[in-house]
């Protein structure tokens, strides 16, 4: 070859040089510029294999916050519940009728929740009302001093010229119109009339009874006289008098009137002749009463027969209404549902009647007024209620779920001539020639008169007072044992202990016997405690007239129980403590129930409070370790504290105020007892301070103005406030509003008491306003905003907070209902959770869409599939990669959305403590749990690894098909990405949310050595960078990622 050159170059005078070295570097420069061209195309390059992401430049959406967390729980470390014995509240919502002086009359309640008279006694109430333009604002604050259901509203003078004259004896009114029968024998009709002309009866004669019915009028005298009228003022009389006739009762049945009395015997009359048809019986009949489709009669020794025509008439059987010996029916009405027979002595008798069977079937009570007083007139109502008027002037209400009478108080000797149902709950009443209206309300006595607070009707009420967490013969937690042991809740206290402590009392004097307090601890039936553990008990004590002054404490359930006698215990509030190991297989086979003990021998008083049993190592925390380290690990933007329960109903701030041992229980609606976790406001706070989040406070809808004054005290209260004192107190001198950068407040309405969106904004301005006109306001106007979490009907944001806030749940298993468990696509899922989610959000008409998102509160998610399993269906919890939980968070981030917090459900089973089933909620089977609390595990790295590459702006991403793939039509990139921009650099997020592993390049101006890649594995933990360069990529790296993972790359 060398050989072939040189001869090539050999000088010959047939080749010239000069042009063939032209030739040969003109070749050159075409290799060079076509090799530049392809590599610039990408033919040699690896992007001809891979595809490419691109980040764009120009921002979208709206701004972003990144990533939060709600707690709706916190595990304490301390293994007792209800530790502190602090009181617990009953809380009702209702709706104000009226009120006057220091009574306010209030709506009766058609639910089953309706609070018994002497409910809320020694409470509290607020009224809260709305003025003319919409603003709500409480205008009543006081105590309770008495409640008292199916009581008289206030009395009102009826429009009519006749009053003073309207002595009546008895009272019949439908719709509108009103009828009487006065003492003195006459009656009256039109009491519209400007003169005085009642219908008298004939001589020697007096009206027995009146009806009316749809503008007809009827009554009938005693002798058996009809008087029938079409408008009250004009009558014709149908007579049939007779002197072996005396009428008792009336009734009508559509144009018949059907009148009863003594001896058995009937008259009816048809507007044209009076018939006197057999009814079967010589029993005295001394009631009537009609539906308007049949009549039912009753009187002497339980006898009653019904007729639907007035001709034939049929007894009811003993099937259809026991009788018992001395029965003697004489009052009766109908309601729309049922009939009701009361007894000479006040028995009572409610029955249906069946159209299928064609008979009645009565109830028979065994209640009965008391003696010597008898029933006179009958009102009853809609819902039920049952008010008969006594011989002795005054109105008794019967109760069915007590089977008793019990009177119902009007003015102070107020002696009522009469009474009758008008409409609804309203009665009409006859007292000394005058007829009033009222209606029948729920009566609350205030300790003061409310002065001339105007109040109005539909006004919101809120009444509450305290529960003991412990009853005279102890609770589902706390139980006393001991012949004479006595328990009470007593107001004396250890200083930062809260109000309350509890005694536990004896007047024995054996000083053999045992008082104690007891606690099972191994509620789960599993043992929170770990063998070869050691653990500690303390608790605060003093006591009166012990012998010896000594208190035991010991735990039960053993083999060999394990416990100390503290002696010396003095009058004076001590703190007392001892530690042991917990030993391993000493569990007693007989008794599996592991209880803590604590009491004393003989006589005396023992005072405990602020029991705390934990692990020894915990005796410094008051959360489970466990929850604050995954937490940290997250660094949350936000942190929701829903967990302290602001505004819930039966809850109150002062609950909030001790460092800890407050953990109160609550009672769920299927009446299961769980302990509320950590409620500490400061121990909160702290935590939101440990993980670097800023805190975001959940209000409720029965936030007081009071407490929310106590709130605001105790963020940025000085030394010298009240509020800030007990924060001081606690330990943290320096105010909580200069340790954060931002505090968010939400208003929520959780407990659903509002029924109008006008209502729920009111509230929520409201509630700002009580901030900004509070005087801690000028040390939180710069760092405090508003989140508003109602629901609104009309799909506008109507407040004037700073966002709106929603709740969203993703996935096929909808409130554990397994709906569309078929669905199992996450990108289906996903898209359809999102798109409802959006839909439902309420333009905010004080900002533009596009510069304000919606906030996310308590993102959930659960992914399930089916299988048969022994001829039932089962759901299986799906476990999802962190590539599928990055899309599940990133969907509408920067788009809609500015704002997530991630629900973390942690388990309160005391058993999940240290275990893999921590993070799920307990109403599931144990490896449905262990999924899930794994997925919440992942979702928390997600949230660690995600927040700050989420915040700022949201900008498009975009991918290139490789030129190997261009034509092929079946061909899709099966990753997604993500991007945002914020202080100049921009955060990609790639996943792989396939089943194969997948390779790709970024695209960018920058060089690959300025770009930051992490990659995190399927369960979102971070390892190493799987990349390569190749010599002619130029600054491109090829990347890899496998099944379920992700990375972020930072350009």
């Amino acid at each position: 070859m060398i050989s072939f050159i040189k001869k090539l170059f050999r000088r010959d005078r047939r080749v010239h040089k000069r042009p063939f070295l032209t030739a040969i570097t003109v070749f050159i420069v075409f290799l060079l510029a076509a090799a530049f061209m392809f590599v610039s195309l990408g033919i040699l390059r690896m992007s001809s294999e891979y595809p490419r992401v691109t980040a764009q430049n120009d921002p979208s959406g709206v701004p972003s916050s990144g990533l939060g967390v709600n707690l709706s729980y916190l595990p304490s470390v301390n293994l007792v519940w209800d530790p502190s014995f602090e009181n617990n509240y009953s809380e009702e919502v209702y709706s104000v009728a009226e009120a006057k002086g220091d009574s306010v009359f209030l709506h009766n309640r058609a639910d089953e929740g309706t609070m018994p008279s002497g409910s809320f006694k020694d409470g509290e109430i607020r009224i809260l009302s709305y003025d003319e333009e919409g603003q709500l604002k409480q205008v009543a604050h006081a105590g309770v001093l008495d409640f008292q259901t199916e009581q008289l509203g206030i009395w009102r003078p009826i429009d009519s010229s006749l009053q003073g004259k309207l002595d009546a004896s008895k009272i019949c009114s439908f719709d509108s119109e009103t009828m009487l029968i006065l003492k003195s024998g006459e009656i009256v009709s039109d009491l519209n009339a400007e003169a005085f002309s009642p219908v008298i009866p004939p001589e020697d004669d007096l009206f027995a009874d009146i009806a009316l019915k749809d503008s007809r009028y009827y009554a009938v005298t005693k002798k058996g006289a009809f008087y029938l009228s079409a408008n009250g003022k004009t009558w014709d009389v149908l007579s049939s008098k007779t002197d072996d006739l005396e009428v008792n009762a009336l009734a009508s049945l559509g144009k018949l009137a059907i009148a009863c009395g003594n001896g058995g015997k009937l008259i009816v009359c048809d507007t044209t002749e009076v018939i006197r048809p057999s009814s079967g019986t010589e029993n005295d009949l001394f009631t009537a009463a009609s539906n308007d489709k049949r009549v039912l009669l009753a009187g002497d020794n339980g006898y009653a027969c019904t007729t639907v025509n007035g001709t034939m008439f049929r007894q009811l059987s003993s099937d259809e209404l026991s009788v018992r010996e001395g029965d003697r029916w004489v009052l009766s009405d109908y309601t729309e549902e049922e009939v009701i027979l009361i007894g000479q002595h006040g028995e009572v008798a409610i029955g249906e009647y069946s159209e299928e069977k064609d008979r009645f079937s009565f109830s028979r009570y065994d209640a009965v007024l008391p003696a010597p007083i008898e029933p006179k007139r009958i009102a009853c109502f809609p819902g039920g209620d049952i008010w008969v008027l006594t011989d002795n002037g005054f109105i008794y209400a019967f109760s069915r779920s007590e089977d008793n009478w019990h009177q119902i108080f009007a003015e102070k000797d107020n002696k009522i001539d009469a009474i009758c149902r008008s409409s609804g709950d309203s009665i009409l009443i006859a007292r000394g020639g005058t007829i009033y209206t009222a209606s029948m309300f729920t009566k609350v006595t205030l300790d003061h008169s409310i002065g001339e607070v105007e109040i109005q009707n539909g006004d919101m009420c809120l009444l509450s007072s305290p529960k003991p967490s412990v009853s005279g013969s102890g609770s589902d937690v706390w139980n006393a044992f001991g012949n004479g042991t006595k328990t009470q809740i007593v107001s004396s206290a250890p200083k930062m202990a809260g109000e309350k402590s509890l005694r536990v009392s004896s007047s024995e004097s054996d000083s053999s016997e045992a008082h104690f307090i007891s606690q099972v601890i191994s509620r789960d039936e599993v043992s929170p405690l770990k063998e070869k553990v050691f653990y500690h008990v303390s608790l605060w004590l003093k006591q009166k007239n012990i012998e010896k002054e000594e208190v035991m404490v010991w735990i039960s359930g053993l083999s060999e129980p394990i416990g100390t006698t503290f002696t010396d215990v003095s009058g004076n509030w001590k703190e007392y403590s001892f530690t042991f190991a917990w030993p391993s297989e000493k569990i007693s086979s007989e008794d599996m129930e592991i209880r803590l003990n604590i009491g004393f021998y003989g006589s005396g008083d023992m005072y405990m409070d602020a029991v705390r049993l934990e692990r020894d190592s915990y005796s410094t925390q008051s959360i489970k370790p466990d929850v604050v380290d995954i937490i940290s690990d997250t660094h949350p933007e936000f942190l929701r504290l829903q967990n302290l329960g602001l505004g819930r109903i039966g809850r109150k701030i002062s609950s909030n105020l001790p460092m800890n041992g407050n953990e109160h229980i609550t009672v769920a609606k299927d009446g299961t007892v769980t302990d509320a976790g950590v409620i500490s406001l400061e121990s909160t706070l702290r935590l939101a301070k440990q993980v670097s989040a800023k805190p975001w406070l959940v209000i409720d809808s029965s936030f007081s103005a009071e407490e929310m004054e106590v709130l605001l005290g105790y963020l940025s209260g000085g030394i010298t406030d009240s509020y800030g004192k007990i924060r001081v107190d606690n330990g943290t001198a320096v105010p909580w509003h200069k340790q954060f950068e931002k505090i968010v407040v939400e208003f929520s309405d959780q407990d659903e008491l509002f029924e109008t969106d006008l209502q729920r904004k009111a509230y929520v301005d409201y509630m700002i306003s009580l901030i900004i006109n509070s005087k801690y306001y000028s040390d939180l106007k710069d760092r405090i905003f508003f989140v508003d979490g109602m629901k609104y009907e009309s799909g506008t944001m109507m407040s004037s907070a700073d966002y709106h806030v929603s709740s969203l749940y993703i996935g096929n298993n909808s409130e554990n209902r397994y709906s569309d468990a078929s669905v199992k696509d996450m990108s289906t899922l996903i898209s359809s959770a999102y798109t409802d989610y959006v839909d439902a959000i309420p333009r905010n008409a004080s900002y533009m869409q596009d510069t304000v998102g919606e906030w996310i509160r308590d993102l959930s998610f659960s992914i399930v599939s089916s299988r048969v399993s022994e001829n039932q269906i089962v759901f299986d919890e799906t476990s999802l990669s962190a590539a599928e939980m990055v899309e599940l968070l990133l969907e509408d981030l920067g788009d809609h959305t500015s704002m997530i917090a991630v629900d973390l459900p942690i388990s309160r089973m005391g058993g999940d403590a240290d275990g893999d089933y921590l993070f799920a909620k307990d109403n599931d089977s144990m490896a449905n749990r262990k999924i899930k609390s794994g997925n919440m595990e992942t979702m928390m790295r997600l949230v660690g690894v995600l927040t700050n590459a989420t915040k700022g702006q949201r900008i498009d991403t975009s991918w290139t098909v490789p030129l190997s793939h261009k034509k092929d039509e079946n061909y899709s990139i099966g990753l997604h990405s993500f991007a945002y921009e914020s202080d100049g650099y921009i955060y990609l997020i790639i996943t792989n949310p396939t089943k194969e592993q997948q390779q790709f390049l970024i695209e960018s101006h920058a060089s690959a050595k300025n770009i930051s890649v992490k990659r995190y594995s399927e369960e979102g933990k971070e390892i190493a960078l799987a990349s390569t360069k190749n010599f002619l990529s130029g600054n491109e790296r090829r990347y890899t990622l496998q099944p379920g993972q992700f990375c972020v790359a930072v350009i």
